[in-house]
């Protein structure tokens, strides 16, 4: 009986501080991103805070975490990436030694609009010699009101969570 009573006094606070931090955000476990498109998309909360950009015509949103600022590894890599134009969305990939595998490319149902949601196997060489296999996510959608192609990758989510996420993608 004593066990079961310490491990209560253990699970209740921590408990009571989830709940305190759940409300403080309102109830919400995400966060919504406004694109300058007029586009939205709700990311997880604890997404690394995101940097726009601009090159050569395509408007970017990272969320990529790298440990030092020159490291070839990348702890999180996630961009959302909008053009006028068609894109090869594997020239986004950051500049690391790779080797693309095996690509799939289904059709998943977004805001009414079949889209093309693209898996790619990535073996990602390291500056030490070491492989890391992972595979690319990457969805392509045209947001007509817009005229513009948006690109959502990620090289380091599950395939569960980054549908999660581009599910939620809204063109406005």
């Amino acid at each position: 009986m004593a066990k079961k009573n310490r491990r209560w006094i253990f699970l209740l606070p921590m408990l009571i501080l989830g709940l305190i931090g759940l409300f403080s955000y309102g109830g919400k476990l995400t966060r919504l991103i406004e694109l300058p498109d007029g586009i939205t998309i709700s990311v997880p909360r604890n997404f690394p805070r995101p940097v726009s950009k601009e090159e050569q015509g395509l408007k970017i949103l990272s969320f990529n975490v790298q440990p030092h600022q020159d490291a070839k590894r990348f702890i999180h890599f996630f961009e959302i990436v909008s053009s006028p134009l068609k894109i090869d969305f594997l020239k986004r990939i950051p500049p690391i030694d790779f080797k693309i595998g095996k690509a799939n490319i289904e059709k998943i149902f977004i805001n009414g609009q079949n889209v093309d949601f693209n898996t790619v196997e990535l073996e990602i060489i390291l500056p030490c010699g070491s492989k890391e296999k992972t595979k690319l996510y990457a969805l392509e959608y045209f947001c007509g009101p817009k005229n513009k192609h948006v690109y959502i990758l990620t090289f380091t989510m599950t395939k569960k969570g980054f549908l999660e996420i581009v599910k939620t993608l809204k063109c406005h």
